[in-house]
């Protein structure tokens, strides 16, 4: 997933330098922003896969009853 949100985020800053060259400036501001926006979902994704571990199922306590 992080791949695809730096994808998004290096997509919009071509979208908004191609809008500022022809001179769409809210455009490119609209486009810088959703940049931005996806820039900092990257950084949310890396910080969430180093905060939470994955859950190991060998470590829960298993309960064996017989009837």
């Amino acid at each position: 997933m992080k791949q695809f949100w730096i994808g998004v985020a290096l997509s919009c800053v071509g979208g908004a330098a191609l809008a500022l060259w022809h001179a769409h400036y809210d455009a490119a501001f609209v486009i810088g922003i959703i940049g931005a926006l996806a820039w900092f979902l990257n950084f949310r994704a890396r910080i969430k896969e180093t905060l939470i571990e994955p859950e190991d199922d060998s470590e829960k306590p298993t309960t064996d009853q017989e009837d």
